[in-house]
């Protein structure tokens, strides 16, 4: 079976991306450096560039001197256009970790687990609780909220409405992401603890630009995010390095 063939709308989405990550992870930059390193014409830039300014997901912060002509406008992204929660499911306490669009971090609480976290619905009502104090203490509107990311104990299956498979904390095929977005007014993005540290640290961290790697997480159990190639290596059932 042959793959289709992108649409004008997917590869606009695609530069968007690209210029996007350009500014996100190399920094600020202008127009013409941002068109030589991504590939993306000069014309498709400006374009993009325009939409982008004109939604405040990138904002103008400066400007450089040229070798000729007119000073560059330098672009950088807007930090205040929105805002994204990370929180930590661990074995004996969950922490939940406030940022804005620059990955600073403007706010963090640290929870009790309760009842050895057995019940995850109490553990989802403590996010909850957690992630509206930290907006409230912050001073930001919740429509700002762009997602929610929540690492785990356990084996995430992504094929059957995300279950958990977790029996270091008593939990067997819990629909955890279903009971998430149940009670979350937010984008909620679910994964494995140990593979969650593996793309941050490929990213942002340790790992960026390294093809292969792994980071271990050891606690009552072991596991292992395992970025091969440049990627994250699931496994045939997404239990690669449980």
């Amino acid at each position: 079976m042959t793959a289709p063939k992108p649409t004008v709308r997917d590869l606009r989405r695609t530069n968007r991306s690209t210029v996007l990550r350009t500014l996100f992870f190399d920094g600020a930059n202008n127009r013409l450096d941002i068109s030589q390193s991504t590939g993306l014409s000069s014309a498709t830039v400006t374009n993009i560039v325009a939409e982008l300014l004109a939604e405040g997901s990138i904002i103008e912060s400066g400007s450089a001197e040229s070798r000729g002509g007119r000073p560059r406008t330098i672009l950088s992204i807007n930090a205040a256009h929105g805002y994204f929660v990370g929180a930590d499911v661990g074995e004996n306490h969950i922490r939940i970790e406030l940022f804005d669009l620059t990955l600073h971090q403007l706010g963090d609480t640290q929870i009790q687990a309760v009842a050895g976290l057995r019940n995850p619905q109490a553990v989802i009502d403590r996010i909850a609780s957690g992630i509206e104090n930290l907006i409230t203490a912050s001073q930001i509107q919740r429509d700002q909220v762009l997602g929610v990311g929540i690492g785990v104990p356990g084996m995430v299956d992504q094929s059957s409405a995300v279950s958990v498979f977790a029996p270091s904390i008593g939990w067997r095929n819990v629909p955890f992401q279903t009971m998430l977005v149940q009670r979350l007014p937010y984008a909620v993005f679910l994964d494995n603890g140990a593979k969650a540290m593996a793309q941050a640290e490929a990213l942002v961290g340790a790992g960026r630009g390294i093809q292969h790697f792994a980071t271990v997480l050891v606690g009552t159990g072991v596991g292992a995010g395992i970025i091969t190639h440049g990627a994250l290596y699931r496994g045939a059932t997404n239990s690669a390095g449980e």
